[in-house]
């Protein structure tokens, strides 16, 4: 998960693992495919194989200004498994907040998509995570609007029930 800053020693980001898009690269890693992984903030271990180009970006900023400034001609495939952040705070404080305070009222501002790049387009296969609440037809149907609006390949469908239940792996 990408994080954004509330101060210079805060931030708000959710609770991905990274587990899912380690374990895809780990899987074309060994179909042969020269990687490019744009990892966020995981506290998965990040295998590190010759060849693939690792870029740890764990701020939502950075992640989105490095995969605009892409060269994506050089790219066949594009597989997006960030769990980017959807919000921003409006105004990031310059100073540490006082611990002190008593409440603290933030408003956000929704970030832009990573997958709302018009580059993306010349790529002839793009696929995408989906994480919903939902873990019936809903859910999936949810899944199916993001393939169809992007016009993706393929979607990786993760319920959030699924996601962080420490009885089982997903």
């Amino acid at each position: 998960g990408t994080r954004v800053k509330i101060d210079p020693v805060r931030c708000i980001t959710n609770m991905s693992t990274g587990a899912t898009g380690i374990e895809v690269s780990k899987i074309f890693y060994g179909m042969g495919y020269n990687l490019t992984v744009l990892a966020a903030y995981t506290t998965q271990s990040l295998p590190l194989y010759d060849g693939v180009d690792i870029h740890h970006l764990p701020d939502y900023f950075d992640m989105f200004e490095f995969a605009s400034n892409l060269n994506l001609k050089k790219y066949h495939e594009f597989i997006h498994l960030v769990a980017a952040s959807d919000f921003n705070p409006v105004d990031e404080k310059i100073h540490k907040i006082k611990s002190e305070t008593e409440k603290l009222e933030l408003a956000f501002t929704k970030t832009k998509k990573l997958l709302a790049h018009t580059k993306l387009k010349d790529i002839s296969y793009i696929a995408a995570g989906k994480l919903t609440s939902k873990n019936n037809k809903k859910g999936l149907d949810e899944a199916m609007e993001l393939l169809k609006k992007n016009n993706l390949n393929a979607v990786l469908w993760n319920k959030a029930s699924d996601a962080w239940n420490k009885e089982k792996t997903h």
